[in-house]
């Protein structure tokens, strides 16, 4: 099917095979960019919150933290076991609708700082500030911006980064929840030979899926990136993809597909060996076929199609790939697809529910990764407005909001293995702690939205913790536990959160609250 807008469309960028390691790693090793002494430094940011308003990071944490950390737990492995009648005390300050009901049995949960990220602080001075380079909001910090996925051993995964360019460097955690034990699986900058000198990658920033052999393919993001107006200003080659085995150990980089861009998400299917990465740098999309590892597609979504980068589907039935097209007019947002078979792209008829906050079509954000015994995976779009998408008969249900009036940028859910209740924290980065950070179950049954757990007041309280928000949560094989990590800080009730200690959080729910 030939679409509206592509009769001379080719894909550009396309490689046949992904770029030699050995070719990537010399290429990186250039030098620095500086900027010239023709360019006065200014703010890039103009009328924009700067990095550190934008995410509460303290520039002081080294003076700040010993004083906050109340039980100096900072550097501690242990997990904490906790329970408490707090967990279900709606704030007194709560500034929102009450529209949900909480649990009546208190959760117990497991929490601990996450260890093993170096240096314990980073460099609060940060070039990109103050250089005429037109790269997004960046600023260093210990952050997670990337989902959690449970692994074939039973473990949880996730990634957390130093958010940096130069030097940028982000590490693979894993949390065995059998031991509870937490552990640093590999660092990109050690895998891949990188050092300070040089413009990195300081996140992983998607999917973390792992197959049934235990094979995880993990594409590195810059954090910040650069743009398209930057590329010819930084030495910044592109991305990498690697690929890490649970079992073994062993991390493989199989190199640079794309040069220039960088990946900010990706989700795998391992019956079609398939891996799908969205670019931001320059917005290409790459399908790679893990088995014969050779690329399948990489390069421009055809020129009527901007394919979102912050949220892709894949049907596990069919292994069809699904966005928003984010060159949407008035007010909507179609979604599109891509399919293996001679690498198709369309422009699907069905378009995102209309957002009643807003009133217009928003774009795709979190989704669950197998669908409902109706055929529906369940979504939010990037406000928090709940719908199904039924990818058999392309359409949507819209559901409704998923939190307070207006909804909550929530970047991840999870579903109980029965298909009853969804998990997530609403408020990925909207400063949830003010709403006591809860942890939802929406009962798709029901429609009805139940706190398991407040986090910030009893965190606050008794360790001088304070959770920010969360980007990723998986659910145990069982369903009777979920695992998140949270950006957050030590601080205080006047202070509020911020990003630049995270923590994780396994929440082992009553089964009087999950029954299914």
């Amino acid at each position: 099917m030939t679409l509206p807008g592509e009769e001379n469309w080719s894909p550009t960028g396309v490689n046949e095979h992904l770029v030699e390691k050995s070719v990537a790693v010399k290429r990186a090793k250039g030098q620095k960019y500086k900027p010239s002494a023709a360019r006065a430094p200014k703010s890039i940011f103009s009328n924009r919150p700067s990095p550190a308003e934008f995410y509460g990071i303290q520039a002081n944490q080294r003076e700040l933290e010993p004083n906050l950390d109340k039980l100096d737990i900072r550097r501690d492995r242990a997990m904490k076991a906790d329970t408490s009648a707090t967990f279900l005390s709606v704030p007194d300050d709560y500034p929102d609708i009450i529209d949900f009901e909480v649990a009546v049995a208190p959760p117990q949960i497991d929490f601990a700082i996450v260890q093993g990220t170096e240096p314990w602080y980073l460099p609060v001075d940060d070039e990109i500030h103050v250089s005429p380079l037109s790269a997004s909001a960046g600023f260093a910090m210990w952050s997670g911006f990337g989902a959690v996925r449970r692994g074939p051993d039973g473990c949880f995964y996730y990634s957390i980064g130093n958010h940096l360019y130069y030097g940028g460097n982000a590490y693979m955690m894993k949390y065995d929840p059998h031991e509870k034990v937490q552990s640093v699986c590999f660092e990109s900058r050690e895998c891949l030979g990188w050092t300070s000198d040089i413009w990195t990658d300081g996140k992983i920033h998607g999917n973390p899926d792992i197959d049934s052999h235990g094979d995880m393919y993990v594409p590195t993001f810059s954090g910040p990136r650069p743009l398209a107006a930057d590329l010819k200003q930084v030495d910044y080659y592109g991305a990498h993809i690697l690929r890490y085995n649970i079992h073994s150990g062993e991390v493989e980089d199989l190199g640079v597909p794309l040069q220039g861009d960088t990946w900010c998400y990706s989700a795998y299917n391992e019956e079609m060996s398939l891996l799908f990465v969205v670019g931001q740098a320059k917005g290409m999309v790459m399908a790679y076929d893990t088995r014969k590892r050779v690329m399948v597609f990489g390069g421009f979504p055809p020129p009527n199609i901007r394919w979102w980068m912050r949220c892709t589907l894949i049907d596990p039935e069919t292994g069809k790939i699904y966005s928003s097209n984010v060159l949407s007019r008035d007010g909507e947002m179609p979604m599109v697809s891509w399919e293996r078979k001679n690498s198709t792209f369309n422009i699907l008829e069905v378009r995102s529910p209309t957002n009643p906050v807003s009133g217009k079509g928003e774009p795709l954000r979190a989704h669950t990764v197998s669908k409902d015994s109706d055929g529906a995976h369940w979504c939010f779009d990037e406000f928090g407005f709940m719908f199904k998408f039924y990818p058999a008969e392309a359409k949507v249900e819209p559901v409704g909001i998923n939190w307070g009036k207006t909804g909550k940028y929530t970047a991840n859910l999870t579903m109980s293995p029965r298909g009853r209740y969804l998990y997530y924290l609403p408020g990925a980065h909207n400063k949830m702690y003010e709403y006591g950070t809860p942890l939802v179950q929406y009962d798709v049954e029901s429609g009805k939205k139940k706190v398991i757990a407040f986090l910030n007041n009893y965190y606050l309280e008794k360790y001088g913790y304070s959770p920010y928000g969360a980007y990723g949560i998986e659910i145990s094989e069982g369903g009777d536990s979920v695992f998140f990590y949270t950006n957050g800080l030590f601080s205080s009730k006047e202070m509020g959160s911020g990003y630049g200690r995270p923590a994780i959080f396994h929440v082992h729910i009553p089964e009087s609250e999950r029954p299914e």
